[in-house]
């Protein structure tokens, strides 16, 4: 979707966000890998190992790994309940365009339908604000029926399909 199009659906989001008792009292903050990191690795581990197209856990360098200023974490009652990671790039349709893409989005499976996604959503929005990108787009896998919702519920439309032949590292452990 044109960025344009993102921000007027910030009034749909809003709105969404309103109406849900719960969503008001998520709070969003920068991502701080010096004091969040061990609780942020958790978190993501355990939203993609439930989600519906599980992928690897995430090491603590990795998790060290994600920038401060672009990636938010959703916070509930002083506990971590999700986090949107984005990226400035090429648009990957080679338009020659530059896209804000969510490239990773996650709330816990027990706290999905509280609208903390499209809470998430709404700071992306506003991230790109004065980022100069003409389109907002995001990867999503297909068996993902809760994220494509939310995504479609903003405006975007499918574009594309892309393969993963390989969905984890040959050499991938996974740590104790």
């Amino acid at each position: 979707m044109t960025y344009d199009e993102a921000k007027a659906a910030l009034t749909s989001l809003g709105d969404r966000i309103k109406t849900n008792p719960m969503a008001k009292d998520v709070l969003l903050k920068n991502y701080d890998p010096e004091v969040d990191v061990d609780n942020f690795q958790m978190l993501y581990n355990t939203i993609f190992f439930t989600s519906p197209d599980p992928t690897r856990e995430i090491s603590k360098s990795e998790a060290l790994g994600f920038p401060a200023d672009r990636t938010f974490i959703a916070w509930l009652y002083g506990k971590m309940v999700g986090f949107i990671y984005l990226t400035i790039e090429d648009d990957p349709l080679d338009t020659g365009l530059t896209v804000g893409a969510v490239a990773g989005v996650g709330v816990l499976s027990n706290k999905r339908g509280m609208k903390i996604g499209a809470k998430l959503l709404e700071r992306a929005i506003i991230y790109f604000e004065d980022k100069n990108v003409s389109k907002l787009i995001c990867e999503v896998y297909e068996k993902n029926s809760a994220s494509l919702r939310m995504f479609k519920g903003l405006g975007m439309v499918i574009v594309g399909e892309m393969l993963l032949e390989e969905m984890q590292p040959d050499d991938y452990t996974p740590q104790k």
